[in-house]
């Protein structure tokens, strides 16, 4: 699957941090380029980690550097997600430039700690207050 890395560096996460419960937010994606997972709302990936979907930019399959413009837009869509759940993470974690974005964006709004990972293996730490 596409977002096998994401999935697998958000687990290590949980893992690291000893989280009892993790979200995972994704772009809901319908189109036939891409696997039937990533049109489902949410997905379960163990007990304690679910993938949230949020349809932004569209429903068609666009790649990472045509979605800055959005970038705002879907950060408030995460947002009204976590207040509906009344859900408020206690970390945040981004992955990539565009989730890296979202996450600190995020992390300001919550007030809780930054946690940042790029393609390597390390995770880098930011204070939010």
């Amino acid at each position: 699957m596409l977002y096998g890395k994401c999935i697998r560096k958000a687990l290590i996460v949980t893992d690291i941090f000893k989280l009892n419960w993790e979200e995972l937010f994704t772009r809901l994606i319908e189109d036939k380029t891409v696997s039937d997972d990533y049109s489902q709302p949410i997905g379960k990936l163990r007990d304690t980690c679910r993938n949230v979907r949020i349809q932004c930019v569209g429903r068609k399959y666009i790649r990472k550097e045509l979605q800055w413009p959005s970038l705002s837009e879907d950060t408030n869509k995460v947002m009204k997600f976590i207040k509906k759940e009344n859900d408020i993470s206690d970390i945040v974690y981004g992955h990539y430039t565009n989730g890296g974005y979202i996450a600190l964006e995020l992390a300001m709004m919550l007030r809780v700690p930054l946690f940042y990972g790029s393609f390597t293996k390390t995770v880098q730490t930011c204070e939010t207050s």
